[in-house]
């Protein structure tokens, strides 16, 4: 009983955080194929995890347009984007992105 409280609790918490990966779609794939493993502990650990790497999404989102309007710097990025859901993504798309910055100041 006890437990089952702690779950609701958790519930509760996490559907605030579980709504944006609706609405977005591209993360709520993760969060179902958690929802599909017996253990409700494991959807409330992916629900946090992706809102997470949505918020790293819309943070990391200026600097992916930069890198698409630059164009020669893409190449790593999208190879980055090929091979990987987490965070290193979203690190190679800063680091290109200001890779573009400093190309645009240091123009001759």
């Amino acid at each position: 009983t006890m437990r089952q409280f702690g779950f609701l609790c958790l519930d509760v918490v996490t559907l605030p955080l579980a709504l944006p990966l609706l609405l977005t779609c591209f993360r709520w794939p993760f969060v179902c194929k958690a929802l599909s493993h017996d253990q409700r502990l494991e959807y409330h650990i992916a629900v946090a995890r992706h809102c997470l790497l949505l918020v790293l999404d819309v943070i990391t989102f200026p600097f992916l347009l930069l890198v698409i309007l630059g164009q020669h710097r893409g190449p790593p990025l999208w190879e980055e984007m090929s091979r990987s859901q987490d965070m290193t993504y979203h690190a190679t798309a800063i680091y290109q992105g200001f890779l573009v910055i400093m190309d645009v100041l240091t123009l001759p």
